[in-house]
């Protein structure tokens, strides 16, 4: 797992978002867009996984491997050489459905944001009916296209955000179009909504 370290000093909180290879090439442009848009100094730590089907899946199923514990170890270690500040863990489509499962793991997170996180995951309905979410505050977003396909297992998406939502008793929204339509927006919406909380 490679990591990616913006250090603000006057910080007060660090947002960590968990990513892809295919975020590698415009990640500084992101970091860019988020501190225009955010009004007060953070840290950013971005976590780039190898290998995504397996790194963040918690449980094998599917075409997906069991790798989040793994990846959850790892994570727990580059923060804990870091300075005592509140921290926001992130993530989008698996990574978010990642983030929520580590929010069962700890309460070292101030908050979870998950944007379109892979809630329709087989058997997540059951893990959270089994298991104790920790995390002070969580955001889910959702584009209002994304239970709109033929994919009968995808086509579940909704139901299971609702349900989520209702478990963790969190703040969802709904956002125009499908999943990969303003991913970098959706995440800032998220981290203002954390952020906006804890004033």
């Amino acid at each position: 797992m490679e990591t990616y370290i913006l250090e603000k000093e006057e910080a007060s909180f660090c947002i960590v978002e968990i990513l892809g290879e295919h975020n590698r090439e415009h990640l500084e442009k992101r970091v860019q867009y988020y501190q225009q848009n955010i009004s007060v100094p953070f840290s950013f730590v971005g976590l780039i996984v190898e290998s995504w089907n397996h790194d963040l899946s918690p449980w094998s199923c599917l075409n997906f491997g069991q790798g989040a514990k793994s990846t959850y170890e790892e994570l727990m270690t580059v923060l804990s050489s870091r300075k005592e500040v509140k921290y926001i863990l992130s993530g989008y489509s698996l990574a978010g459905l990642f983030c929520l499962w580590v929010g069962y793991q700890t309460d070292f997170f101030d908050g979870i944001v998950a944007c379109s996180p892979s809630v329709w995951f087989p058997y997540w309905d059951t893990y959270m009916q089994e298991h104790t979410f920790l995390a002070s505050k969580v955001y889910l977003s959702l584009g209002d296209k994304e239970h709109k396909c033929k994919n009968r297992t995808m086509r579940e998406v909704k139901n299971r955000i609702l349900l989520t939502q209702k478990m963790l008793n969190g703040t969802l929204e709904f956002n125009p179009g499908n999943h990969f339509q303003d991913v970098e927006l959706r995440m800032l919406k998220g981290y203002q909504n954390v952020l906006k909380k804890g004033e």
